[in-house]
């Protein structure tokens, strides 16, 4: 996770995230998205 929030910070380039199916790639870039969002969601 550390290495996603790094790479979202620094914004250059090009991150391929991939897994077998069922590994998690969907729910770890979402939760990635829902931590990077400053707005609550009401």
């Amino acid at each position: 996770m550390r290495t996603l929030v790094e790479f979202v910070h620094t914004g250059a380039g090009v991150l391929v995230v991939t897994g077998a199916a069922g590994s998690g790639k969907s729910a770890l870039l979402a939760r990635l998205v829902t931590l990077s969002d400053p707005l609550p969601i009401c």
